[in-house]
């Protein structure tokens, strides 16, 4: 909104942070009205990560890697704590959380951070290694976390298929 007395200032930072807090009220609330929405957690872990709030994230990414049956929510969450134990400068923690991650699922961003947990231990050898499964992987081969960040993704085949059948019902027929 442009005023003439004012002018807004343009700090992506100060936007971002009040994106932020903004989801997090939005998610603790789904995860309170929810609490069995490992979804809810899942990304309410993440945004407090985000925000800073490392304890309050590690305690909703724990929840998740716990109890998810869905493989891509563990592996998010274990994806997600070691990213945020790398964070606390906890590479050997960090690195247990990508091995579990990987025996959820195989995938690129898992790989990556476990190459760097391992450089950061100063395992050099096994850092590269580990990289080089990367380019392992077919070129096709999806990786959980893309679906993340592209929102619902990973929903829209059960999530259509639901609404074929709503469309597709015979209609009842009233005598």
């Amino acid at each position: 909104q442009f005023l003439p007395t004012a002018t807004r200032t343009f700090d992506p930072d100060a936007d971002m942070r009040r994106a932020l807090q903004s989801a997090a009220r939005y998610l603790s609330e789904a995860a309170t009205l929810a609490p069995e929405s490992d979804e809810s957690h899942l990304r309410l872990g993440r945004v407090l990560h985000r925000l800073g709030q490392i304890d309050r994230a590690a305690a909703e990414l724990d929840l998740v890697r716990g109890r998810a049956v869905d493989g891509t929510l563990k592996y998010l969450a274990a994806l997600f704590q070691a990213s945020l134990e790398s964070a606390r400068h906890r590479p050997e923690r960090a690195a247990n959380l990508y091995l579990e991650a990987l025996a959820t699922v195989t995938a690129q961003s898992a790989l990556v951070g476990l190459s760097h947990a391992y450089y950061e231990m100063g395992r050099g050898e096994e850092a590269g290694q580990t990289l080089q499964n990367v380019f392992r992987l077919p070129s096709n081969h999806p990786d959980p976390w893309f679906a993340y960040i592209a929102g619902d993704a990973w929903h829209a085949d059960t999530r259509l298929k639901a609404m074929r059948a709503l469309v597709i019902r015979p209609p009842v027929i009233r005598r």
